[in-house]
């Protein structure tokens, strides 16, 4: 592309002609200038398309008469000969131009186009380039394009100079202007945009350059990223797999065999208890027998003795009732054994059925937990990398981050009053704290890398001790670890109100706020895990109103090469009225040497780590809280992490 032989600037087009491919309007963009400025060969020169005054001996009717005096000097310009002949040509082009404007001109019939002069043929030979450039490719053509409003814009000063230059030849006697300051003029506004243009591209350049170099070393970083810990990781998990699905299949075999013995001890006891009934049923019947015989012999002494008869028919009446109950009893116990052993069968065949119906189900049910869990997995990873994507380019844009929570339970743009907000991230209404936590997890992990982190939390619906026990959990993820190192984690709270400082800790005990944020003299824990930072949280006193609290991480990192500590400060605006929350953003903004405690926590904020803000849109009237979370998003961060 940079072999297509462009025409000089010098070469000019009669002024009543037009390039068939000069666009109607203007619409060339930065860019595609950028390219054309590419375009040209670095050692060319730029050259005006003004002519050069021509300084020749100026013909007078003094010097005829005194040759002496005819010698040309800078301050007499004079033109060329045929300069009359070209100041009628300006006329007639004039004219041309101004029967296009004439309405009664528009009924006329077109003249028949007349075959260009031999001296344009550098014109058309750079008209058939262009065509076949634009055929090419539509970048040719998008240059071409920028070439041509160069070339009208440069059209447009000629006609002027022109214009100028007509005026003055005619207005010479009278007002006496030179043509060398005009064009002297001219001349240097060109070559002034000519630099600028220069200036433009060099930067351009660099910044390609600085671009270009980022994007390789983030290759390498990438190719010489080592997976092999995690891989390690799934073999440890799969046979741990294997094992659980052997143990499995050892416990079910005893269950079943278990199973089987009861089972078999229970229609022992049940043959038993038959047998025993069946005893009972035979001694009654001998019973019966007994009685009817004594019942035959007290017959027969009937008439030996009838108060002896009447006693002994009161004993059979006894007997005969206690019979009764035998043979009641019996025909209640074989209709209860019928239906037991109805029941029992259907139990069983409903057994097998939703025995059946289970295989089937659990068999659906790891093919399901398999499909779920590579999907959760994949989601996962594409999370992973969405954030890690999102947070270096963060880091690379070199901004305060805000994260800001809609008044909309849909939406995802904040509105007020007609203006529409945008910032780093933009939540929805009663969003979970932990969807948020996650979003800027990758800052929190940045605090084992070296870095400092500050989130400073000024929504009203987050709370901020579930942030902390967050951002414990992400900044304690053994995902999140490396081989040969080892993090401690110690932790401590304290609180802000009347310029006093109070520890959290120690039942609001007072400290010095005498020092940096992390040598404040307040109780330092260190965390075993995460039920220790609950139960600590848990014990912190409950916020008052109008308090500023602050919850500090101290992250120490130790490897066999270099150690190091970081601290991640979770500062807690929430129980702060919106007034007092816009004057201590103004306090961020406007952070001075002062010796007052909110004053170094800001400054540590914004001079010493990664700074964050979060906040929420509660009602119509927050605009001037959002113009102000607007111009914080919009401000340097000048923090320049550990190496």
């Amino acid at each position: 592309m940079s072999s297509t032989n462009l025409p000089t600037p010098t070469n000019k087009r009669v002024l009543s002609e037009r390039s068939p491919n000069e666009p109607s309007q203007s619409t060339i963009s930065k860019k595609q200038r950028l390219l054309y400025s590419q375009m040209l060969p670095p050692d060319r020169k730029f050259e005006s398309k003004i002519p050069a005054p021509k300084y020749t001996t100026t013909i007078t009717q003094s010097s005829v008469q005194d040759p002496q005096t005819s010698t040309p000097t800078r301050n007499s310009p004079s033109f060329p000969k045929d300069y009359q002949q070209t100041v009628l040509s300006i006329k007639d082009r004039l004219a041309r131009k101004s029967s296009l404007n004439d309405p009664s001109t528009f009924l006329k019939p077109k003249p028949p186009q007349t075959k260009r002069p031999s001296g344009g043929d550098i014109q058309e030979k750079y008209y058939a380039l262009n065509e076949e450039c634009k055929n090419v490719s539509s970048e040719v053509d998008q240059l071409t394009r920028e070439l041509a409003e160069i070339k009208r814009k440069s059209k447009s000063l000629q006609y002027k100079v022109d214009d100028a230059t007509d005026e003055v030849q005619l207005m010479r006697d009278r007002f006496q202007f030179t043509e060398e300051s005009v064009v002297k003029k001219v001349a240097d506004e060109e070559k002034l945009m000519f630099l600028k243009s220069q200036e433009s591209q060099m930067k351009l350049e660099n910044h390609y350059k600085e671009l270009e170099f980022e994007m390789k070393n983030q290759l390498e970083e990438a190719k010489s990223f080592d997976n092999q810990f995690l891989l390690d990781k799934i073999e440890e998990l799969k046979t741990t797999e294997q094992n659980l699905a052997e143990e499995i299949e050892k416990l079910k075999s005893e269950k079943e065999q278990l199973l089987m013995s009861e089972q078999h001890s229970m229609e022992q006891e049940l043959q038993k208890r038959l047998s025993l009934v069946k005893q009972d049923q035979e001694k009654s019947s001998d019973e019966l027998q007994v009685a009817n015989e004594k019942k035959k012999l007290i017959q027969s002494k009937f008439t030996i003795s009838k108060e002896y008869l009447d006693q002994q028919q009161a004993n059979l009446q006894k007997l005969k009732s206690e019979i009764g109950e035998v043979e009641a009893s019996m025909s209640i116990f074989l209709s209860e054994k019928e239906s037991l052993l109805s029941e029992l069968s259907t139990i069983e065949s409903n057994l097998d059925a939703a025995k059946e119906i289970d295989e089937k189900e659990q068999s659906e049910f790891n093919s399901l937990e398999q499909i779920h869990s590579k999907a959760l997995a994949k989601m996962y990873k594409h999370d992973t990398h969405r954030r890690i994507l999102e947070n270096s380019i963060m880091d690379y844009e070199g901004k305060i981050r805000v994260y800001v929570v809609s008044n909309e339970e849909e939406t995802k743009e904040i509105q007020s009053r007609g203006k529409l907000y945008e910032f780093n991230k933009q939540f929805p209404k009663n969003i979970p704290a932990s969807v948020i936590a996650d979003e800027f997890s990758c800052l929190l992990k940045s605090s084992l890398r070296g870095s400092n982190v500050s989130i400073i939390n000024t929504a009203h619906s987050i709370p901020t001790s579930e942030l902390v026990l967050l951002t414990y959990n992400h900044i304690s993820d053994p995902r999140s670890s490396t081989k040969n190192r080892q993090f401690t984690i110690r932790y401590q709270c304290i609180s802000i109100q009347n310029l006093q400082v109070f520890d959290n800790l120690d039942s609001k005990k007072n400290v010095s706020s005498q020092g940096i944020i992390q040598q404040m003299q307040a109780s330092k824990i260190q965390i075993e895990d995460k039920n220790h930072i609950e139960s600590i949280v848990q014990t912190i006193p409950k916020q008052v109103e109008q308090e500023l609290v602050v919850h500090l991480f101290s992250v120490e990192t130790g490897s066999s090469d270099k150690q190091y500590e970081t601290t991640v400060m979770i500062v807690d605006l929430g129980n702060i009225q919106r007034p007092d929350q816009m004057e201590l953003l103004q306090t961020f903004k406007l952070t001075t040497n002062s010796d007052s405690p909110t004053t170094k926590i800001f400054s540590f904020a914004r001079y010493n780590s990664k700074c964050l803000f979060l906040g929420s849109a509660d009602s119509d009237y927050d605009y001037e809280y959002l113009d102000e979370l607007q111009l914080l998003n919009s401000m340097d961060s000048l923090y320049k992490p550990k190496s």
